[in-house]
């Protein structure tokens, strides 16, 4: 076992990853050691634990998901992958011949399940390019084109999941690089080009008197960003593993006020930041 990376507890791990830890922990009833080892990015595990998810949520049954994944993490040599989805299997009531023969990548005696099995192992030959006979095989055995594509959406996840330290293996090393920058840190490449949008404007856009007998209502744009903040904090905290309902709960109380605190604003002021009267248009709600 390499010693780069750590086997975190929930107590040992990145405050912000604690709570996702906690939610896989008391779902499973402990915390898989692939979990423990991501806890050191919680940026990492907050993505993959959410990507479990959509594919937990696809039209593939249980065990047929559970192939899925087996198939890819013997193919990438992931043990702890191995380990935490044979744990799955046998709380799916999987038969031990059947998780056995996957845990050793040899066919199985499901004729069904060895055609998922086979089809996953032919995307990841093939990046996704099974041809068409290939295709039909799989959908000729009861899967839909939707399904197929499913598999292949997964074998993107897992492509991440094979090259990060799930195994303490150097291949993980990328990963820990970039989990030092801040996730916001994307958003601030806009930067430059909204410098560079309003020199531009400047240049090129001629200027004008406006109307200076209108004011700007700094209060009602307060009153809106709460509404918009509220809002959003509440939809990005109910996609987390483990949501907060009281926080999802305030939030969402947050964002009323606040709209209902502009709305009321609009109708009394002289010049609205929005005119609420233009939504009893017909002719405007028409199009």
């Amino acid at each position: 076992m390499s010693t780069w990376f750590t086997d975190h507890t929930v107590e040992s791990a990145p405050p912000a990853a604690r709570r996702a830890m906690t939610g896989v922990r008391n779902e499973r009833g402990y915390v898989p050691a692939a979990v423990a080892r991501m806890a050191a990015s919680p940026q990492l595990l907050d993505g993959f634990l959410r990507l479990s998810k959509m594919f937990e949520g696809s039209t593939l049954d249980p065990l047929a998901r559970e192939v899925v994944v087996m198939a890819i993490a013997t193919r990438n040599d992931c043990h702890v992958c191995v380990a935490m989805h044979s744990a799955r299997l046998t709380g799916l009531g999987a038969e031990p011949d059947l998780i056995s023969a996957l845990r050793s990548a040899t066919p199985l005696r499901d004729t069904r399940l060895e055609t998922v099995r086979a089809f996953t192992l032919r995307v990841l030959d093939t990046a996704g390019a099974v041809g068409d006979e290939a295709l039909s095989e799989f959908l000729g055995n009861g899967f839909t084109p939707q399904q197929a594509l499913e598999v292949a959406r997964h074998r993107r996840l897992h492509d991440v999941h094979a090259r990060e330290p799930a195994d303490g293996s150097a291949g993980g090393r990328p990963a820990q690089r970039v989990q030092h920058f801040w996730w916001g840190s994307v958003f601030l490449l806009n930067i430059p080009v909204v410098l560079l949008a309003l020199a531009a404007t400047v240049a090129v856009v001629p200027g004008g008197s406006g109307h200076r007998d209108r004011p700007w209502d700094l209060i009602a744009s307060l009153q809106a960003m709460v509404a918009l903040a509220g809002l959003v904090y509440a939809v990005q905290e109910a996609a987390k593993p483990g949501p907060m309902p009281l926080a999802i709960v305030l939030a969402l109380l947050a964002a009323a006020a606040g709209a209902w605190a502009f709305a009321r604003r609009q109708r009394r002021q002289a010049y609205p930041l929005i005119d609420f009267s233009l939504f009893r248009n017909r002719s405007l709600l028409a199009g």
